[in-house]
């Protein structure tokens, strides 16, 4: 038995027994799947930079004099407003950058996909041991085209009743939009 979902607020759930297959991101505790800020630089001496986000330290890395990039940082979903401060082998301080950033949590970071497909028999409740006759299809897709755009599609059909789907997400500078578009088709109508 597994639990079919769709991230689409317009598609459906169901348990269902049968096959499927689903991208885990969870399998993963350090994968960070929404997007997050590139900071870029160049340092006269070399350090540790400190990365702080909304006045909590977050992050501390090792850096060589010359040309440096961080991503992956590890910010919270919301607005964070980043700063960081480069600590010389001296013991001077310095503020390196100051930022604000909004990270989407519904947005996938760019390159990641996301997907399942089920094929099965609904199960209708967990307490019970039988399964409908119907066979059901469900599964959905989607991927982070850009640090700002999210596109996905879903599919649920059995024999009687399919629903097909669109979803677009997309990271505004002070929040997240997104939008879905559905169409079902059920008993000829």
């Amino acid at each position: 038995d597994q639990f079919a979902y769709s991230p689409d607020p317009l598609g459906g759930s169901a348990l269902i027994g049968g096959v499927g297959v689903q991208r885990a991101f969870d399998l993963d505790p350090f994968l960070i799947t929404f997007p997050q800020p590139y900071l870029s630089g160049v340092l006269e001496t070399p350090g540790t930079v400190e990365i702080y986000a909304n006045g909590v330290l977050v992050g501390r890395q090792p850096l060589q004099a010359g040309p440096f990039s961080l991503q992956g940082l590890g910010l919270s979903p919301g607005q964070n407003d980043v700063r960081l401060v480069l600590r010389d082998p001296f013991g001077g301080l310095r503020e390196l950058y100051t930022t604000s950033y909004y990270s989407a949590s519904g947005l996938l970071a760019p390159g990641l996909s996301e997907y399942a497909l089920r094929l099965g028999r609904v199960r209708p409740s967990p307490l019970e041991d039988r399964y409908l006759d119907e066979p059901v299809l469900a599964g959905f897709w989607r991927r982070g085209l850009s640090e700002r755009f999210t596109l996905g599609g879903r599919l649920e059909t059995t024999r009687d009743l399919t629903n097909v789907g669109a979803q677009a997400a997309m990271r505004l500078p002070v929040g997240e939009l997104s939008a879905a578009l559905a169409h079902s088709r059920g008993d000829g109508r």
